[in-house]
């Protein structure tokens, strides 16, 4: 399910704001957008948690435990840019801060 920028969503019929990062899924040929709210669903992107810590080079477990606690240290956030982007992943940096932001106002 690979990242896309707000103006690459369709199917929502609603006019949607390039602030705001979202996810582009597809079920039955129909694309639906919702705001990245998590970096639990930032490294859902990849296969596995242990593919995401591979990738970026971390072990496994590591990678399922900051899933599971929903966070990810800034010190990753260029590696995992990189990364995704190689998987055709659309994450940014832009992304991960409004991801961290919102997590730190909730």
């Amino acid at each position: 399910m690979p990242y896309r920028s707000p103006s690459h969503c369709r199917g929502t019929g609603r006019l949607l704001i390039h602030s705001k990062p979202t996810v582009l899924t597809s079920s039955r040929n129909a694309s639906y957008c919702f705001p990245m709210k998590s970096f639990s669903q930032i490294i859902e992107m990849w296969p596995t948690a242990e593919v995401f810590g591979a990738d970026i080079g971390i072990a496994g477990h590591l990678a399922r435990k900051w899933k599971a606690r929903n966070t990810l240290p800034s010190r990753h956030w260029n590696t995992v840019v990189e990364k995704a982007r190689e998987r055709g992943i659309d994450v940014s940096l832009h992304i991960l801060a409004d991801v961290a932001e919102r997590r730190q106002a909730a």
